[in-house]
């Protein structure tokens, strides 16, 4: 695995609608630590292995994404059942990033479980059939049509590459995006935004109610009470004649 800044430019969009950021905005001054992460893996050829070392790098970003936006995200980390599919779902649940991004990333955990959990399987050939059918669609998708980084001598250790590559890109390019979110809601001016604009909504929603017949009125001394919709109650003073 390598990183090259063309190959990958726009391999991470998503379609409008599917997530909150369809791009990943673009930080020309931020550390990249990618290169590094690669080499772990880079001229790996023990199937289980690259299988283990790859999911432990997605987790590792899974928890440096989330948290840039969740404060007490160590509170989640803490907790012995926070599984690394949680984790998953938990990005997927606020649905920041693609979804192919993280339909990817469960899929790469399967292909982990199934080498941790079974020692009789060596290679990515021995793993399930419809994991591999996965495998090979999530990879086709995920460049759909773009030039791969590795090439195909091998088409399921490659597919895993090249979905890996994917993955963890994907996870690493999207940092920025939820990082600015987090700074900016937790701007003082931005919560005051939203006060005044829940106010101005509750203002107009009362001016539409109250644009319409009151549905019964009474009067209380010198109280003229009028009843809407929804509970809006207008109370207003009668002025007494005076006496003569």
């Amino acid at each position: 695995m390598t990183e090259n800044n063309e190959e990958v430019r726009g391999l991470c969009d998503g379609k409008f609608g599917d997530s909150l950021f369809r791009k990943p905005f673009h930080h020309f001054l931020r550390k990249n630590e990618l290169p590094e992460l690669f080499n772990k893996v880079e001229g790996m050829n023990d199937h289980r292995l690259l299988a283990i070392i790859t999911a432990l790098l997605i987790e590792t970003r899974l928890d440096n994404l989330l948290g840039l936006f969740l404060p007490r995200y160590s509170k989640l980390l803490n907790a012995s059942n926070f599984t690394f599919s949680m984790k998953i779902n938990l990005l997927e649940a606020l649905n920041f990033v693609p979804p192919s991004i993280t339909t990817s990333a469960h899929c790469l955990r399967k292909i982990r479980n199934e080498f941790a959990h079974d020692l009789s399987k060596v290679d990515f050939s021995s793993i399930e059939e419809p994991l591999k059918r996965s495998l090979r669609s999530l990879c086709e998708n995920a460049y759909h049509g773009k030039e791969t980084p590795v090439p195909g001598e091998r088409p399921l250790f490659d597919a895993f590459k090249q979905l890996s590559f994917f993955c963890i890109v994907g996870l690493d390019a999207y940092t920025i995006n939820i990082k600015v979110l987090r700074d900016e809601i937790s701007r003082e001016d931005f919560i005051n935004n939203l006060d005044q604009l829940v106010k101005d909504m509750n203002d107009c929603t009362i001016k539409q109610i109250m644009s319409q017949s009151p549905a019964n009125t009474e009067i209380q001394g010198n109280l003229l009470i009028e009843r809407y919709e929804r509970g809006v109650v207008k109370i207003s003073s009668i002025e007494q004649p005076e006496d003569e």
